[in-house]
């Protein structure tokens, strides 16, 4: 089987995987340009909430940059709903290998 460049960075993108941790902010965006919170978004949970459910899914192993990456899990604990935005980009630039 001759697999393309693309279908080898995908197969490897699907084999990731992390424990989900709990990590101090600052530590994490070091001098990085990040944003603590987006206050033009509305969640129906409390941010009391919000904190609760990401707490909930510590130890978790769940991860994939396609599938469930930190965007997801953001948009699942404030919104329910695991979306991203990066995600679905580079799923239209590569083809959605769940759909193809």
């Amino acid at each position: 089987m001759n697999k393309t460049k693309t279908s080898i960075l995908i197969e490897s993108m699907l084999k990731e995987y992390g424990e989900i941790i709990e990590e101090d902010f600052f530590n994490v965006a070091g001098n990085s340009k990040a944003e603590l919170g987006n206050l033009n978004e509305k969640s129906p949970y409390s941010p009391e909430e919000i904190v609760k459910r990401a707490r909930s899914r510590i130890g978790s192993y769940v991860y994939n940059v396609l599938k469930y990456n930190s965007e997801h899990f953001v948009m699942e604990v404030k919104y329910n709903e695991a979306n991203s935005k990066q995600a679905k980009k580079w799923l239209k630039k590569l083809g959605d290998p769940w759909t193809n």
